[in-house]
């Protein structure tokens, strides 16, 4: 149920609060974190457990993607890898080319 109500809410905040606020992006987040915690494994065989254990696996690695979201790319996600970069002394032009492929991820998939 919550994964139909996501999208509901998450556009809903988006015409209150803006494209551009933080709030929306957390309100999403905080529900894929509550439907994380509330969903229950059932006790089966090892193989059903190794297969929800990859899935939840799976699930958390994509709340990663919340950090390619904007606003939270442009604010905190790509100075930090700009950072990184000049940090290894990387050539300005990789460097370039790294956030621009970023950049088109982060407007590409902008419902992930």
């Amino acid at each position: 149920m919550f994964y139909i109500l996501r999208p509901v809410v998450y556009f809903g905040s988006i015409m209150v609060f803006g494209k551009n606020s933080f709030v929306p992006l957390l309100i999403n987040l905080a529900i894929d974190i509550i439907v994380l915690r509330t969903k229950k494994r059932p006790n089966e065989k090892f193989m059903q457990q190794k297969i929800y254990f990859h899935e939840y696996a799976f699930r958390y690695g994509r709340l990663s993607v919340y950090l390619l979201r904007e606003p939270i790319f442009s604010i905190i996600t790509r100075p930090f890898i700009e950072k990184i970069l000049k940090t290894l002394r990387f050539s300005e032009k990789i460097i370039s080319f790294l956030l621009r492929v970023l950049s088109y991820f982060t407007k590409c998939y902008y419902i992930l």
